[in-house]
């Protein structure tokens, strides 16, 4: 797969359901420094026009949201952002470093301008010749979306991780791992701070690695997660602590030299101590078939069950069974095309406060697309242009919506 296949891969293969902000403000995907270039400095400018920026359903307007009489649904939204990408490689060692901020301006909701930031550090380390591992932490603030809330005034969502692995190979084929990650998440608008998290994780697994590569392997996960400050139903306190467990096998295997699967499957316990609400028992799964007919195309086909949230509002659980697809063409060195298209249906599970009890009834389909198209006149220079396009449909009528999303992007490097 060439370079211009695997980068526009990249950027329509982030997990959406992780973060699907008006617009992925402030989001753009760590990358490591050009081939041949250890330190990569950036500018950019970028314009979107996003016709129903908070997410609205047809049929309600902005006045009947709420928003005041100066709100608009549709809006342009104006980023000049800076960064970098770091990459040093002292011997068996290597370090990755991103950075980045932007300021983004709405020409119709000038209230919500923010500046967001990101960040990434990573050391991926080697000691002798059977240990290794990954040391690191990740910052991101940035606005938080509209679309699975009430809550429309400005929110700046902070995300941070701090993530650490073990490998030790004990025998040719044979590795051992063990890894930690502390996960948390805050909102700037009181309103909101119900919804601020952490949660500790910690696993260990076992795989086998053949000689041509293919993985076979069994994985166990235990996290514990609590929400600062709880909020109330009916003057009690509504704890939404939880804890869950996962045990699973995973495989990695090539089928023929240009189509590769990748697939897990386990069951999950989820157990909320201190509530009737939220709990969940079942199996998960993901897979993923990468096909690579030629040197310029790819195809990558995703399906899964999982048990997930949206970054922002994590206490608002749900099962989401979906599934994906995502062709990448790069006739040329300078220009490539890529598409994705998901269907994801999704159960909530009323583990939040605020939902209760309609989140326990609450079903949704969200059918989502994205086409990107990228230039790269001279090395300096990358020019794309993108659309989106979201339809959810809902048991709750309020989240029902559309939306389209229109954007154009220059890059210079420095």
């Amino acid at each position: 797969m060439t370079g211009r296949c695997l980068r526009a891969a990249v950027l329509l293969l982030a997990p959406a359901i992780v973060y699907a902000g008006p617009p992925d403000q402030g989001a753009a995907a760590y990358t490591a420094a050009q081939a041949g270039r250890q330190l990569e400095i950036f500018l950019e400018a970028e314009t979107n026009y996003d016709d129903n920026l908070f997410r609205l359903p047809a049929n309600v307007s902005t006045q009947a949201a709420g928003l005041g009489a100066g709100s608009s649904r549709a809006d342009r939204i104006d980023v000049g952002s800076v960064g970098l990408n770091y990459e040093w490689q002292p011997s068996v060692q290597t370090i990755k470093a991103n950075a980045g901020l932007a300021y983004n301006r709405f020409a119709n909701n000038g209230i919500l301008n923010n500046t967001s930031r990101y960040g990434k550090l990573e050391w991926d380390w080697r000691l002798a010749d059977r240990w290794s591992g990954q040391l690191g932490a990740n910052y991101t603030e940035a606005l938080a979306n509209f679309a699975n809330n009430h809550f429309f005034a400005k929110d700046i969502l902070r995300s941070s991780t701090y993530f650490g692995e073990i490998d030790w190979q004990i025998g040719a084929h044979l590795f051992l791992s063990a890894n930690a990650r502390r996960a948390s998440t805050t909102h700037s608008a009181a309103e909101r701070v119900y919804e601020d998290y952490a949660a500790n994780t910690g696993g260990t697994g076992v795989k086998y690695v053949t000689d041509t590569g293919n993985e076979f392997g069994w994985e166990y996960r235990y996290t514990h997660a609590e929400y600062p400050h709880n909020g109330q139903v009916k003057g009690i306190p509504f704890d939404q602590k939880y804890t869950d467990s996962s045990s699973g096998l995973h495989l990695k295997y090539r089928l023929t030299g240009k189509t590769q699967l990748e697939a897990s499957a386990g069951y999950l316990k989820r157990d909320y101590p201190t509530s009737s609400y939220g709990d969940f028992s079942g199996n998960v799964w993901h897979t993923t078939l990468t096909w690579a007919p030629g040197a310029k195309t790819q195809v990558v086909v995703n399906a899964w069950r999982q048990l997930t949230a949206y970054l922002d509002s994590q206490s608002d659980y749900f099962v989401s069974n979906g599934v994906s697809i995502a062709p990448t063409w790069a006739p040329t060195t300078k220009l490539s095309f890529a598409l994705q298209y998901s269907r994801d249906r999704d159960r909530y599970i009323g583990s939040s406060f605020v939902a209760v009890p309609v989140s326990d009834t609450r079903r949704e389909t969200v059918n989502s697309g994205k086409f990107i198209a990228t230039w790269d006149p001279t090395e300096l220079i990358r020019v794309s242009a993108s659309y989106k396009f979201e339809r959810r449909r809902s048991t709750v009528d309020f989240f029902t919506y559309d939306d389209n999303l229109e954007t154009i992007d220059v890059r210079f490097m420095l």
